[in-house]
């Protein structure tokens, strides 16, 4: 969720979406968060991390994670 790049938020869902209904798999609406910088989801994600001593910040994306009709939340 906290990509600065809009291919890693929609378009790759977007792109995904067909072969989760073509294969009947079950959709898993997961709110993925990367904490901190330096790692390789960071990087390649061009995430803007969320700070370790930040912890309302990730809170926050976790509500509005659920307020878009998520279920769970995956910290990297």
């Amino acid at each position: 969720m906290n990509s600065e790049n809009p291919y890693f938020i929609s378009q790759a869902q977007a792109l995904g979406a067909p072969n989760v209904l073509k294969f009947g798999l079950e959709a898993l609406p997961t709110a993925y968060l990367v904490i901190g910088e330096g790692t390789s989801a960071w990087f390649v994600g061009s995430a803007r991390g969320i700070p370790f001593g930040k912890p309302k910040i990730a809170a926050a994306y976790a509500l509005a994670a659920q307020y878009m009709g998520m279920r769970f939340v995956y910290l990297e």
